[in-house]
């Protein structure tokens, strides 16, 4: 670099004398450093005019690149001083089927630290040991993944409900609640048969059977979100949603019907989940005790 800003300044004033003033050095360094330069790209880049200098044909060509580097540095240094004080890092959150239920919390901290990215992995298949945090639903004392995400708090309590698509069947609108027993020979829409987690599609599947002695007829088993709304929306069968996906399912499905279930508990808490903090990144840190506060959960001193 010290090359490069020779060069450029001698370019301007074409005078080692001045130079040296401008860089509050010697003559014979300013000489040194473009002799250097020179003979690192092996070029002339300047000519030299009775006891002045002149920039050569290479020169000139060359001046575009250093000035260019300069600045790019400049620019760099700038940004630098900028991310000083800031965060840095990518957030790494599974959020499965509750990624609305995070989100305006993410978007709070991105207001804050608006250098810090999120990745939201919402299939089941995601490495638990990419994760920093996650979204898992919390039932009868436990929740999913609890023993590789230790430290939890819950972040809303939820139902799950029926839907489905006037093209299955056209209920009259003043009916807003079922009983699961006249569904069972309807079709059922069910992800996370081979996922189990506590009050997963599947897990309430197996309730209904022991509990209501009907085994519904389960026609679909999509893994994604989208691919089950689009059965939905295509009348294909019914399905089970969680209060937190029902303002995405109607975005999909603008004339879904959405009934409470008559006679049978589906409540559960869903909880954010984390690991040790001696193994999260420090943007994953800062983003645990800022949900904390966001939640209205008291500051957490655990390991």
């Amino acid at each position: 670099m010290q090359q490069l800003h020779a060069f450029v300044i001698l370019a301007q004033y074409e005078n080692m004398s001045m130079v040296a003033q401008v860089l509050n050095t010697s003559q014979p360094q300013v000489s040194k450093l473009i002799s250097s330069l020179e003979a690192e790209l092996g070029v002339q880049l300047f000519d030299r005019v009775g006891r002045g200098l002149r920039l050569s044909e290479h020169g000139r060509l060359f001046l575009q690149y250093a000035e260019e580097a300069l600045n790019s540095m400049q620019r760099g240094r700038i940004a630098m001083k900028n991310l000083r004080n800031s965060l840095l890092g990518t957030v790494h959150i599974g959020t499965f089927a509750f990624a609305q239920a995070v989100m305006p919390c993410c978007l709070a901290y991105t207001e804050k630290n608006p250098h810090v990215n999120f990745f939201f992995p919402q299939n089941s298949n995601i490495r638990q040991q990419d994760m920093d945090l996650i979204l898992a639903p919390f039932t009868q004392g436990h929740y999913t993944s609890e023993g590789d995400f230790p430290i939890s708090f819950p972040i809303l309590e939820e139902d799950f409900f029926l839907v489905l698509s006037p093209r299955f069947r056209d209920y009259p609108l003043e009916k807003t609640s079922i009983d699961l027993r006249e569904t069972k020979d309807f079709p059922y829409i069910i992800m996370g048969q081979f996922h189990l987690s506590p009050n997963s599609d599947y897990s309430l599947v197996q309730t209904i059977i022991n509990i209501l002695n009907f085994t519904p007829r389960v026609a679909y088993q999509p893994n994604e979100f989208a691919t089950k709304m689009l059965l939905v929306d295509q009348g294909a069968g019914v399905a089970f949603l969680p209060t937190v996906c029902l303002s995405t399912a109607k975005l999909l499905v603008p004339d879904l019907r959405v009934f409470s279930i008559e006679n049978f508990s589906t409540r559960r808490a869903v909880v954010l989940a984390r690991k040790k903090r001696t193994v999260l990144t420090p943007a994953a840190n800062d983003f645990w005790d800022f949900a904390l506060a966001f939640f209205h959960q008291p500051p957490d001193t655990r390991e």
